[in-house]
């Protein structure tokens, strides 16, 4: 089992960014490990032990309760009794449910079976893929809407994909239509300045949707391949939050196709379970297409990812592991999974 999952998840070019941002997750399952060396069976104690790790890495108790259940299933279903073969299975489940793929596969099942359908389900949506990400599929711009509390790096991670996409050769417009957090517009302004990238902004005061829908004329009529749009991130009134949303929602899509928008959480990975109220909220006040996780390489609750997924079926599309601009990589589960329980295997199993 273990070599199938090599095969797959060593081809990502970021596995060691992958390692950097789950070093402290990876520490906090340490006692979790010891214990499974020591265990001759799989019993009630081991997964009582596996439960309380899972929820201390902040899987949230819905969903750990979730995996739990299917973790149980399998391991009656095929009578395992080995708990160097548990590993296995919570890799598989935990991989089940991010892909959210029906139909449980059991650890039993060949390799080659396992391979053509998860390639199946990854031709069909790859959320990850950068290239799927901003692709448009017509001759308008595409825009990127980015939401968010203060303080959780949005302006910053704007930057970063700024300077990425501008690599890849992209015409790239950002919008500065935070007018409500004093210096958000020059911090964009800076970053458009480093990156070599031009910012649309009004003088301030300035109402969020007529800076977006000035900015997006000037993409559409300097044809312009991607909008980058930062926005507000106050949360003292949910009431204003909502409407601003909405409204600034109402305006894009008057002068671009639905497809063409794309909207994304940036979340604070250290924040824990208080992220998964942000999407709870922001999930209300505007048809999210994903979630943006900063500063994962400064926490231990890298099961924020699963919870966010199992709940609100949105899925990461990058994680920040760094302050570096290539420290922002977007997101694989195959590699999320194999650093994060690389350690559980015997080298026999990994070669």
């Amino acid at each position: 089992m273990f070599k199938w999952l090599k095969s797959k998840f060593f081809k990502n070019k970021n596995n060691d960014k992958y390692q950097l941002g789950l070093k402290k997750t990876k520490a906090s399952f340490l006692d979790f490990q010891t214990l499974l060396k020591q265990s001759n069976n799989i019993e009630k104690t081991l997964l009582q032990a596996l439960e309380s790790l899972l929820i201390q890495a902040d899987f949230g108790t819905k969903t750990t309760l979730f995996l739990m259940q299917a973790i149980k299933d399998e391991i009656n279903q095929f009578q395992i009794k080995n708990p160097q073969k548990l590993p296995s299975v919570v890799v598989s489940k935990m991989f089940d449910l991010y892909q959210n793929m029906k139909g449980m596969k059991g650890i039993l099942e060949s390799p080659q079976e396992q391979e053509k359908e998860q390639e199946k389900q990854n031709q069909d949506s790859n959320p990850t893929n950068p290239k799927d990400t901003f692709q448009s599929q017509n001759n308008l711009p595409q825009m990127y809407l980015f939401t968010g509390v203060n303080g959780v790096g949005k302006t910053t991670t704007i930057g970063k994909i700024a300077e990425a996409l501008k690599k890849e050769g992209k015409k790239v417009l950002l919008i500065a239509a935070d007018t409500f957090r004093a210096g958000a517009v020059e911090q964009l302004q800076i970053w458009a300045k480093r990156v070599g990238v031009e910012v649309f902004c009004k003088p301030l005061p300035a109402h969020p949707a007529s800076v977006i829908f000035e900015g997006i004329e000037l993409a559409k009529s300097q044809n312009y391949d991607i909008i980058l749009c930062d926005t507000a991130g106050r949360l003292q009134n949910k009431t204003n939050l909502m409407q601003e949303l909405a409204k600034i929602n109402r305006v894009i899509c008057k002068h671009l196709p639905a497809s063409n928008l794309q909207t994304f959480l940036v979340l604070d990975a250290t924040t824990g379970q208080n992220a998964i109220n942000q999407v709870d909220l922001f999930n209300q006040a505007t048809p999210l297409s994903g979630a943006i996780l900063t500063k994962l390489d400064g926490t231990s609750k890298g099961g924020i990812v699963f919870a966010i997924k199992y709940l609100y079926n949105l899925p990461t599309k990058y994680i920040g592991v760094g302050e570096k601009s290539q420290d922002l990589i977007t997101f694989d589960v195959k590699n999320y999974l194999f650093n994060l329980f690389e350690g559980f295997f015997t080298s026999e199993d990994i070669l």
